[in-house]
């Protein structure tokens, strides 16, 4: 772990995001009159201070639920001609 990290950010995060050593952006090649912002954001490594503190997962219910009856279908009365 690097010294960046928190004794809590260890224990509720997997490592991928509390090393931010590991997270390399891929490059694009950038337009020459037309940079973006984004691009030179995603120049700076994260710190420490920059990573969620916790995770909080989501159940797939509703996701499974769907999945398996379908979307919604409207059968009410149709009146255009």
């Amino acid at each position: 772990m690097t010294p960046q990290t928190t004794a809590a950010q260890r224990s509720t995060l997997p490592r991928l995001l509390l090393v931010s050593v590991d997270w390399k952006y891929p490059t694009k090649e950038q337009h020459i009159l037309f940079t973006t912002t984004s691009s030179d954001y995603g120049k700076i490594v994260p710190t420490a201070k920059d990573l969620p503190k916790q995770r909080f997962t989501v159940t797939k219910k509703f996701s499974e639920h769907l999945s398996k009856s379908g979307p919604y279908r409207n059968c009410s009365l149709n009146t255009k001609q």
